[in-house]
């Protein structure tokens, strides 16, 4: 017959060491806990808001030129019978002229193309500001437009020319 001893021996060694790696185990588990505790206790409980839009956007008619088109409501206009600018407080961002005919001062800077009214037209880029003319053949009216480039796709998209 087999001796028990040495059995009792080896399953208490093995018992021994799965103790200490399961204290040692637990210890490196209980410094991670902690470590996402206190991330967890730093970020915000509540869900932020969202913010809510500062512009909303009106449809502005220019009566003298034949134009109306859409901009955000808290900027200025300032006109005369053949020129439009839109300021932002003192800011220039726009500025639209009107010509009967086709004005005789060519316009400079670096060439753009743009695409206006499903048309691909030639602008320049000079001073931060995208400068075109356009020439509407729904009223005969030549434009000229210095505008921000930040702002072409909202004016783009929502000018219309009436007769």
């Amino acid at each position: 017959m087999r001796k028990k001893g040495p059995y009792i021996f080896l399953f208490s060694l093995i018992l021994l060491i799965t103790f200490l790696f399961g204290v040692r185990y637990g210890r490196k588990v209980e410094k991670i806990d902690k470590y996402f505790y206190f991330l967890l206790s730093l970020t915000p409980k509540q869900e932020p808001s969202p913010t809510p839009n500062p512009y909303s956007f009106k449809f502005f008619n220019f009566k003298e030129c034949k134009l109306s088109f859409v901009f955000p409501e808290n900027l200025k206009f300032q006109k005369n019978k053949q020129t439009l600018k839109i300021l932002d407080r003192k800011r220039l961002l726009a500025e639209i002229d009107c010509f009967k005919e086709k004005p005789q001062k060519n316009l400079e800077g670096e060439k753009v193309e743009l695409k206006f009214k499903d048309k691909k037209i030639q602008g320049f880029e000079k001073n931060g500001f995208i400068f075109f003319e356009y020439r509407s053949k729904k009223n005969n009216v030549f434009y000229r437009i210095k505008i921000l480039p930040e702002l072409f796709p909202l004016f783009s998209g929502s000018v219309q020319f009436s007769k």
